[in-house]
């Protein structure tokens, strides 16, 4: 069942992130900008996956009430510690959604494997373990892999060809080495403070805070909760007429 499970998580994960660049980019305007607040779609994806944690941890405590017990009755500090990597994912995945207003989504995807060179970068300097030169020769294997399997097959139609913008190169420079600081942060969290816990209380945390981090920067550019879903503009600007 587990291996299932992870199998499963594997491929929903693959396909979410495959279709991010395809419907960010189907999502814009005429203009090439957002009509919406990029840290509420943050938001309400990490509203979703505080849900399928939840309902993991509930699985395994047995009940709803005891997994929120198992959450709530944690420390200050636990929850702390999680602050970090919740405000880097959070960053992280909003540059996600900045990176295709810069460049096409194509590039993004060549371009953001860099982050398997980072990781490891990070992963060496944080654990401070020798990789050696096969482990490294992997990696750039691994890179040059990713690189080849996101890179178009076809040319690009005529108006759609491959670029990136100066600020998009510095926007894609941030994104992975954010990255990857996230990634082996919350793995050495895991593997250090938090291996006597269950990972899915670990994840509940994590997220709880990256939805008060995504809820505030998106009240912070437009205080009112309607902005969350766009329709909801288009409901207040369109009512109904009265029977």
């Amino acid at each position: 069942w587990r291996a299932l499970r992870a199998a499963v998580l594997f491929c929903l994960g693959s396909i979410c992130y495959a279709l991010l660049g395809i419907l960010s980019q189907l999502s814009k305007s005429d203009d090439g900008s957002y009509a919406y607040s990029l840290p509420s779609v943050v938001l309400l994806a990490e509203f979703t996956k505080l849900w399928i944690s939840l309902g993991f941890l509930t699985v395994d405590k047995g009940s709803f009430t005891e997994a929120l017990s198992d959450v709530t009755g944690t420390s200050v500090k636990s929850w702390l510690v999680f602050a970090l990597p919740s405000v880097l994912y959070s960053l992280n995945n909003n540059l996600d959604m900045l990176n295709n207003q810069h460049m096409d989504p194509a590039t993004e995807q060549v371009l953001v494997q860099a982050k398997i060179l980072t990781t490891g970068v990070v992963w060496w300097w944080v654990f401070g373990r020798e990789m050696g030169a096969r482990k490294w020769c992997g990696l750039l294997l691994l890179f040059v892999g990713a690189v080849s399997a996101g890179w178009p097959q076809e040319a690009p139609a005529e108006g759609k060809r491959m670029h990136i913008d100066s600020f998009g190169v510095f926007l894609i420079l941030i994104y992975v080495w954010v990255s990857a600081s996230a990634g082996v942060y919350n793995e050495w969290l895991y593997k250090n403070f938090s291996k006597d816990e269950n990972i899915h209380s670990c994840n509940v945390r994590l997220y709880i805070i990256g939805c008060a981090v995504n809820l505030s920067a998106h009240l912070s550019r437009e205080p009112s909760a309607a902005g969350l879903l766009p329709f909801w503009k288009l409901i207040k600007s369109n009512p109904p007429e009265p029977l």
